[in-house]
């Protein structure tokens, strides 16, 4: 087995990622940029079977995960699903909501901010990602100009966000209401409860077929009956369990109740 073909099975099994899904050339930057940043000179596969000591070994995940890992995101990216969340939750007083993966943090904040200005009087939002860093960023809440400017009008810096020269750090009222762990969910390692709402877009794009529906029976698991599902723009599922409606475009999917 050549490098790059070893590289892209230690990720699959590693991370459950297929990279035969996504662009090869792209994927194979990935590979020489993990041995340059490890300053691997022996090639990946004999550097990878030559790894016994834990640390070493814990250390190749984290550089693995994070090289492999896209962590893309912004404040109220799309728009569209928020605004179907505006009118969803009218009216409701309790909310719990999951954003996976939640990378640096700021779709979860989002959802914070969504609640906050629809007087939601009990709400909590948990995030998780299976990159380590993106995690700590996101727990932090500290953000750059430029971070900010992607989604967020001034109205709302104003409310919930504290400047620090530089830099904006979410308000302690968003935080206390805000959560970020390290998981996969293939194989959740934090006691995740049921959510009214989860969003988990652009996720299942990175999966086989094979790993798509055992990721989608573990979020479905996780759904409270009548609570809601978002994917991303181009993702499509189907599930006993899920009744799918169109919102601007956006499919929402709802958990029913199966007699």
């Amino acid at each position: 087995m050549n490098d790059f073909d070893y590289f892209k099975k230690i990720v699959k099994d590693t991370l459950g990622v297929d990279l035969d899904m996504s662009d090869p050339d792209r994927n194979f930057t990935k590979m020489e940029k993990f041995c340059k940043e490890m300053g691997v000179t022996i090639g990946f596969r004999k550097y990878h079977l030559s790894l016994v000591d834990e640390e070493e070994i814990s250390i190749f995940k984290k550089r693995l995960i994070n090289v492999i890992t896209i962590n893309e995101t912004s404040f109220f990216r799309d728009k569209i699903p928020f605004d179907y969340l505006k009118d969803y939750i009218n009216g409701m007083k309790n909310i719990s909501a999951l954003s996976i993966p939640s990378s640096t943090g700021q779709e979860a904040y989002s959802l914070a901010m969504l609640f906050e200005e629809s007087k939601i009087l009990q709400y909590s939002v948990i995030g998780f990602d299976i990159c380590e860093e993106v995690v700590e960023y996101a727990n932090k809440g500290i953000y750059s100009s430029f971070e900010v400017k992607r989604g967020l009008d001034s109205e709302y810096l104003l409310r919930y966000f504290e400047q620090l020269a530089n830099k904006y750090e979410i308000s302690d009222k968003l935080k206390y209401h805000v959560k970020f762990f390290q998981s996969n969910i293939l194989n959740p390692t934090i006691d995740l409860k049921k959510y009214d709402i989860i969003l988990c877009r652009n996720l299942l794009i990175y999966f086989n077929d094979k790993t798509r529906v055992e990721v989608l029976e573990n979020i479905v698991a996780h759904m409270l009956t009548g609570g809601k599902l978002m994917l991303g723009a181009g993702e499509r599922v189907e599930h006993p369990s899920l009744q799918v409606e169109y919102f601007n475009g956006m499919a929402v999917y709802t958990k029913m109740l199966i007699k």
